[in-house]
C-alpha cells in the first residue's frame, strides 16, 4: 500500500527515491548515519512518550521513508508490518499514524535536515567527503544547497499533504 501524489524528478538530483540509485542496504546505513552524525547537532529531539519509540529510531524511519518516497503515515505504519526493510529500521516496532504525524509536527526541522544529509550523500558519490564523520552538505554549493533545502521541504509538505487527505 502507497499513497502517491506525483512522481517528481529533480534535474540535477535524479529520482527522487533513493532506493534504486544506491540500493536499500546503502540507503538505511546513509540514514542511521546521518541521525547519527546530525544527532550530535542537533537540539534533543522530542515527541515520544513511549519508550519502545526511541526519538532516533523515528528519526532514521522517518528519514528513510521519505527518502525512498514513502510519505503517508498509514504507508509507513503499513511498512513497519510488511516490509523487510522498514520493520528493520523500527525494531520490529510498529509507531502508529498519530505518533508519527505528531513526531514529524515537533522535529520537522531535524528531519529535512536528515534528508538533505542523506541526498547530499548520494550526491557527493564515493568521494573521500562522505566518510562517516565528514558531512557531505559542506562540499554542496550554494545553489546545491538551496535545492537540498527546497527538496527536503517539498518531501515533508509531501507528507503532511497524504496524512491531510488521507484523515477525511
Amino acid at each position: 500500500m502507497k499513497t502517491q501524489i506525483g512522481n517528481e524528478r529533480s534535474p540535477h538530483l535524479g529520482g527522487l527515491d533513493l532506493r534504486p540509485a544506491i540500493g536499500e542496504r546503502t540507503l538505511i546505513a546513509w540514514c542511521l548515519d546521518a541521525v547519527q552524525i546530525l544527532g550530535d547537532r542537533l537540539p534533543h529531539l522530542e515527541g515520544v512518550d513511549r519508550e519502545e519509540y526511541s526519538p532516533q529510531m523515528l528519526m532514521t524511519l522517518l528519514t528513510y521513508c521519505y527518502a525512498a518516497e514513502i510519505y503517508g503515515s498509514d504507508d509507513i505504519e503499513w511498512a513497519c508490518r510488511n516490509d523487510a526493510a522498514v520493520s528493520y529500521l523500527c525494531g520490529n516496532a510498529a509507531p502508529d499514524r498519530e505518533t508519527l504525524c505528531r513526531f514529524r509536527r515537533i522535529n520537522r526541522p531535524w528531519i529535512e535536515a536528515c534528508l538533505m544529509w542523506v541526498h547530499a550523500r548520494r550526491e557527493a558519490g564515493d568521494s573521500a567527503a562522505t566518510e562517516a564523520a565528514a558531512s557531505p552538505l559542506a562540499s554542496l554549493t550554494p545553489q546545491a544547497y538551496a535545492e537540498l533545502a527546497v527538496l527536503a521541504h517539498r518531501k515533508l509538505e509531501k507528507a503532511i499533504l497524504i496524512d491531510t487527505a488521507t484523515s477525511d
